[in-house]
């Protein structure tokens, strides 16, 4: 398994194909599960409350889609119908307890059943675009007197630059419930509107904080906007640097700002002068991003998500900000041992229970935490802590990049993702989960791993400056010894272990193949570079054959070579692309090999493609003959990953990917294919989340595995037959 890295990987499944395949010749549809691994690994950037029922919990994170609970965040399950997984702010109807509305990158999306299901509501707004996101929306306000909906230009993720997105700052309109909207004003022009609210219990006033903006009022229900920024700090710049606002419920005169790096202010008269807010609070350094406050405007929450401030946390105040006092904290009220991840307690979103000041939640990097007493304790919502390790709640974020299972025990399974999903390790198949490596750090993520008796090999790296890349374990995965790496910076994507001796050693880094001959005898390996074809070829994914020793096949630019002892390499042909080409063998019949290549890039030899290296033979087994700017929804889009049934060759298994950078994602889930790969059927019941960049079948071949990525791990029963 590894990591796609390029954005798109348009590998393109013909639709019309797709559908031609006789649905009597399946099983019935597959149903997902969620693998239950500790959440959520990603950083939680929404979070409401439904003032009807408190148990009632809505969540969205930065690449995570949205997640739904009805018992208060005790158990979590999976929403669909998105656009895309980059979620914002939500907005509860007014008087219609089953009716939400949510913010998103890709527009404004309602949900008329409580959140399980959501429809993109943009008409009005700027086409589709496929190279941006066209439609950001932060907030969605309901207009109290019942005339309209109005829907806020902004991303409080900030994951983009104003050149990555556009129609920050606008403000739209509809008159008839979301089914239209048009545009009323501009705030600022690429102007990100961060938060947005009606002035206390003014039917006309309406806040808005604009980054590196300040703040802006309106009079007239958001047709024309004044700054307000009188007593506001500014930076080295010049700007304003406003993460999050709220206004009193009750008060239109009253409204608190978060100013990044600058700490809390407060106005009593309207915008027309802040002050800054500093009892018992940092004021400089600070990087609080979001505060709430409850229905009678003196309790308030903030949160300081600063990484590098020993003040991080959680502050709260029950006077109305005159004065703080610091309710949560890694240290202090959650320890190591209560919380799934490594790393400090960074909260990017609080947010208050309606019915009960006394009930909060908090969002951080890696988890969802509620405290029912006023913030005195937390406990920790998206994974549970057992005296066999940990399990999930059914609300995990990882980014994934693998899944595997050790050969010499099927109950041993490896999940790998970005950031702290180096190596997420089951022992009981999957019932209970440890997150630590112990030999290891805790962050920069996991790629690959291969395995040998006795031994365990694993490769990592994110983002180019790490330098632990490659480790080892002599007891399956327990502890680790991390070994130097032949590159650093740099990043490992693929590595393969001779299982008759696991001294010999093949790792891919950074697009080189490089070798050693004493992987289990030093932490120091002898590494030499193994150059295949010209020097500057790059190489991709390794594929090993079963059985086979030190046999694999590689992917690379000048097509893929086949090594049956890991110094010798022969080009067989197929397709040309190291970092577009996934490589999967079948495990029944070890002659048999599949490619699958995208047609990003409008090459001839993209498609599906099997080799059987018996015959020497290459036969394409599908290709599509379409244009892929025909649009995402006339094709299956992209592979993340494709695996072969253990038990018979021509059951395939696809799941297709997409970058998270445009409006409409193209991925369209999984796809099971009983013939080899000449028709395929869609089996996405019970995902969460379209997008995903590995899958595998269990040895035995009756479960099926897929990792999606910004919602975790997902499980089916299988039946081959």
């Amino acid at each position: 398994m590894r990591l796609f890295k390029s954005l798109v990987l348009c590998f393109e499944l013909s639709l019309s194909a797709l559908l031609s395949a006789s649905s009597a010749s399946f099983e019935a549809p597959l149903l997902w599960q969620p693998l239950n691994e500790p959440g959520t690994g990603g950083r939680i950037d929404s979070i409401v409350v439904n003032p009807y029922d408190p148990n009632h919990v809505l969540v969205g994170g930065d690449v995570l889609g949205a997640h739904l609970s009805m018992d208060q965040g005790d158990r979590w399950s999976g929403t669909s119908g998105w656009m895309n997984y980059e979620i914002s702010d939500f907005t509860w109807h007014p008087q219609h307890s089953s009716v939400i509305w949510a913010g998103s990158l890709s527009g404004p999306h309602l949900s008329t059943d409580g959140g399980k299901t959501w429809t993109v509501k943009r008409r009005g707004f700027p086409p589709v675009d496929s190279g941006n996101y066209s439609a950001p929306v932060e907030k969605v306000l309901f207009d109290p007197d019942g005339s309209g909906l109005f829907a806020f230009g902004g991303d409080h993720r900030q994951l983009h630059t104003d050149e990555d997105v556009k129609n920050y700052g606008v403000v739209w309109l509809s008159d008839d419930e979301g089914e239209s909207w048009q545009r009323i004003s501009e705030i600022v022009r690429n102007g990100n509107i961060m938060a947005a609210s009606y002035a206390g219990s003014s039917n006309y006033e309406i806040y808005a904080a604009v980054w590196n903006h300040g703040v802006f009022y309106s009079r007239d229900d958001g047709k024309n906007w004044r700054k307000r920024n009188e007593g506001l700090p500014v930076d080295e710049n010049g700007h304003i640097p406003i993460a999050s606002l709220v206004t009193h419920p009750d008060n239109p005169q009253i409204a608190w700002v978060a100013i990044d790096n600058f700490g809390l202010y407060r106005t009593t008269n309207g915008g027309e002068q802040w002050q800054l807010l500093n009892q018992n609070i940092p004021t400089e350094g600070t990087t609080f991003w979001s505060i709430a406050v409850d229905q009678s405007g003196q309790t308030l929450y903030a949160g300081n998500r600063n990484y590098n401030n020993s003040r991080r946390g959680v502050y709260k105040s029950t006077d109305g900000g005159n004065s703080w006092q610091r309710q949560f904290f890694s240290v202090e009220q959650i320890k190591e041992k209560n919380k799934p991840y490594p790393g400090g307690i960074n909260p990017w979103w609080v947010e208050l229970d309606p019915a009960s000041s006394d009930v909060v939640y908090a969002g951080t990097d890696n988890a969802v935490y509620r405290s029912v007493d006023g913030g005195e304790s937390w406990t920790v919502l998206t994974a549970k802590l057992t005296s066999q390790g940990w399990q999930g709640t059914g609300f995990s974020g990882l980014v994934s990049r693998n899944i595997e299972w050790n050969p010499e025990d099927a109950s041993h399974l490896v999940l790998q993702g970005k950031d702290a999903a180096r190596a997420i390790q089951s022992w009981d198949s999957g019932r209970h989960w440890r997150v630590e490596n112990p030999g290891m750090p805790p962050y920069d993520g996991g790629h690959d791993v291969a395995f040998a008796p006795g031994w365990m090999f694993g490769v990592f790296g994110q983002g180019g400056d790490e330098n632990e890349l490659i480790a080892r374990s002599q007891d399956a995965g327990r502890s680790w010894t991390v070994l130097t790496s032949p590159v650093s910076p740099a990043v490992a994507t693929d590595v393969h272990v001779d299982e008759a001796n696991p001294n010999r050693l093949w790792v891919v880094v950074s697009g080189q193949l490089w070798y050693c001959d004493n992987a289990t005898q030093t932490s120091n390996p002898n590494w030499t570079r193994v150059v295949i074809g010209t020097n500057d070829n790059t190489v991709g994914d390794i594929e090993a054959v079963p059985s086979q020793g030190d046999a694999f096949y590689i992917a690379t630019d000048a097509g893929i070579y086949y090594s049956m002892n890991g110094a010798e390499f022969r080009l067989i042909g197929g397709p040309k692309d190291a970092s577009n080409t996934d490589l999967a063998i079948a495990p029944s019949s070890p002659n048999v090999l599949y490619a699958a290549r995208d047609k990003s890039y409008g090459t001839d030899d993209d498609g599906l493609w099997r080799y059987d290296l018996s015959t020497d033979d290459w036969s394409r087994v599908w290709h599509d003959d379409g244009d892929a700017s025909e649009g995402p929804r006339s094709v299956t889009a992209s592979i993340g990953d494709l695996a072969v049934h253990p038990n018979d060759a021509n059951i395939l298994a696809v799941v297709t990917n997409d970058f998270p950078f445009h409006d409409e994602t193209w991925a369209t889930g999984v796809w099971i294919s009983r013939d080899a790969g000449k028709t395929w059927r869609q089996e996405n019941r019970g995902l969460p989340m379209l997008r995903g960049d590995a899958i595998a079948f269990h040895p035995d071949g009756n479960k099926l595995v897929v990792g999606l990525r910004g919602a975790g791990f997902y499980i089916t029963d299988f039946e081959p037959n």
